[in-house]
């Protein structure tokens, strides 16, 4: 067991390098314009963050994603040349440069992705779990098929997970220590999180209802946070005037959007997250009011946490604020409305979404979708195998909630320690409520939510159970692991065959490119196997998403590029004429 303990660091090192090496592998001959789903979005509004410009992208919103990586830009163009906007324009050999930032990228990716096991190994270790027990759960993160759905990707999951488990990290630190800067600072990593994809609120909401049970299982010192009447009384009035506030946005954004651009989801009467949030705030009011009388919960040392969190949470959003009154950091001011309307823009997303609808509707939708009843997003017309009339990812989660709901079972009826029972089942409840919510948009990557849940359950579980009573469960969820992966190997095998793009994009520039193709029905033959389908038409998504390369209008809601000032294809594609046999042109391709 010494032996063990002494090599874990070398297993984190291992995990690093693996994911490194992983990834530069399937770099070797990938192609910037091989998915350019949201690649080569990230990279151009990344590269707009360092040129001092507004992201243009404000869907997720991402702005994390693009102030991590466009900062990374910033700093390497005070060495060198080509990593501005304007430059990139302006420059001899663009296909270079793009290649340049996309490997940049996802070299983070990978970063991010061994932060993310590295910060969840420490949470273990702040939850008193054995550190060889922490590594061998951890390291299921290499057989986790979102895994490699997102370690080959430039997306904004990985790093929305990692900035929330920051915050939980923080947060376990002063249930541990009552330091309140480990709140405020926990409050700052949640505004981040949301900043690079809101759909991480969930996780939240589910870290706030176990936070009770969190704070009985982890005092095992049985310090109290020392009782204050005068500063409780001041939380507490900090938390009614950031509801009344809250409430009184929402009414702004009433007036200001109805009259300005005439979206009737901002209408207070039919604006969903107002009225959840009321609803869940009374809700969480008599939570709290149980649990205090049957003695699970403090409401003083609830009433502090919450109140520091959003402290925190409030000094990011004006320190975000901050840097770009100076002029050194860009925001784009619209983003606010995805943090104090995170469902709404959600919801756009969804097959539940219908514009205009009223709260009723709204709500109906949601619990038709988590129910099932609407589109589950399974494209029957693609070559991917239904199991039990499931999409394969379903399948697989309905196999690991069964698997959860067993080892809780299990653990009631071995373990006496009810902290652990609690703290298990207010976490199994969050893993519940995100799945059912997943059937509203299934899309890749989304199962990198409920690991950390996941292993936060089985950690404490398997840290009370003798050795030999963890082998089991452990090959079970082990197994399940590995079979999905399995199941889903042309998806895996799909990210390791992706030919570029190019030629799809200048074919439209009458330059000669007959000498090169993709291979016969690449397209069909790639989106039959995946779930993350290769865009149609390359070049609308450059007039879509990329306006500065390429400028397009909005005519009767339908995207047109602007002809006359196509300057960056044509430069592109000619460029690309002269250097035909430059390698990064070439990657996948064989002449004709």
């Amino acid at each position: 067991m010494n032996i063990f303990k002494d090599n874990s660091k070398i297993l984190i090192i291992f995990l690093f390098f693996y994911l490194i090496l992983l990834n530069l592998f399937q770099l070797s001959d990938q192609h910037w314009s091989s998915m350019l789903d949201l690649d080569i979005v990230m990279i151009y509004n990344s590269l707009l963050i360092s040129s001092g410009i507004e992201q243009e992208f404000r869907d997720h919103p991402s702005y994390t994603t693009f102030l991590i990586l466009g900062g990374i830009f910033k700093l390497l163009s005070i060495f060198f040349e080509n990593f501005l906007i304007q430059e990139i324009l302006n420059s001899e050999n663009i296909d270079e440069n793009l290649q340049k930032f996309f490997i940049i990228g996802r070299i983070l990716n990978s970063i991010y992705l061994f932060l993310l096991a590295f910060v969840l190994f420490n949470i273990l270790k702040l939850l008193n779990i054995k550190k060889n027990l922490s590594v061998l759960l951890v390291l299921l993160i290499l057989i986790l098929q979102d895994t490699y759905e997102l370690l080959f990707l430039i997306r904004s999951e990985v790093l929305s997970i990692l900035m929330i488990l920051f915050f939980l990290n923080f947060l376990i630190k002063f249930i541990k220590k009552k330091k309140i800067k480990h709140l405020v600072i926990s409050g700052f990593f949640l505004c981040l999180a949301m900043l690079a994809k809101i759909q991480v609120i969930f996780l939240f909401f589910t870290f706030l209802i176990s936070l009770p049970f969190l704070i009985n299982y982890i005092n095992a010192s049985k310090q109290n946070f020392f009782y204050n009447k005068n500063y409780y009384i001041l939380n507490i009035t900090f938390l009614f005037l950031f509801l009344a506030s809250y409430i009184l946005t929402q009414l702004i954004f009433d007036i200001t959007f109805l009259s300005e651009l005439n979206d009737e989801r901002y209408y207070f009467a039919q604006n969903l997250d107002s009225i959840l949030l009321i609803v869940f705030v009374i809700f969480y009011s008599f939570y709290i009011n149980i649990l205090t009388k049957k003695n699970l919960a403090k409401p003083y040392e609830i009433i502090i946490i919450i109140s520091s969190i959003l402290t925190g949470f409030i000094l990011c959003v004006l320190f975000i604020i901050f840097l770009d009154i100076i002029n050194l950091i860009p925001f784009n001011k619209s983003i606010l409305t995805r943090l104090t309307n995170p469902l709404e823009h959600m919801l756009v997303f969804t097959s539940a979404y219908k514009p205009n609808v009223g709260i009723s509707d709204g709500i109906s939708n949601i619990i038709l979708g988590i129910g099932g009843y609407l589109d589950m997003n399974f494209d029957k017309n693609t070559d991917i195998t239904p199991i039990l009339f499931l999409d394969p990812r379903n399948f697989f989660r309905t196999l690991q909630v069964l698997f959860f709901i067993l080892l809780i079972y299990f653990s009631i009826k071995k373990i006496k320690n009810k902290n652990i029972h609690y703290l298990s089942i207010s976490l199994f409840i969050g893993i519940i409520i995100q799945y059912l919510i997943f059937n509203l948009r299934e899309t890749h990557g989304y199962n990198m939510y409920l690991f950390p849940l996941f292993l936060i359950i089985v950690s404490i579980i398997f840290s009370e159970l003798k050795k030999k009573a963890i082998v089991v469960p452990y090959l079970i969820i082990f197994t399940i692991f590995i079979s999905e992966n399995i199941v889903l190997s042309d998806i895996h095998n799909n990210a390791f065959s992706r030919e570029p793009r190019v030629y799809e994009i200048c074919k439209y520039e009458k330059i000669e490119t007959s000498k090169w193709r993709n291979s016969e029905n690449y397209l069909n033959n790639y989106n039959n196997t995946a779930f993350i389908k290769l865009v149609r038409d390359p070049k609308f998504w450059f007039y879509k998403y990329t306006k500065k390369f390429a400028p397009s209008i909005n005519e009767n809601g339908k995207i047109k590029g602007l002809e006359s000032e196509d300057v960056f294809f044509k430069k592109y594609c000619n460029q690309i004429k002269k250097e035909k046999n430059f390698r990064s042109h070439s990657y996948k391709l064989k002449p004709q």
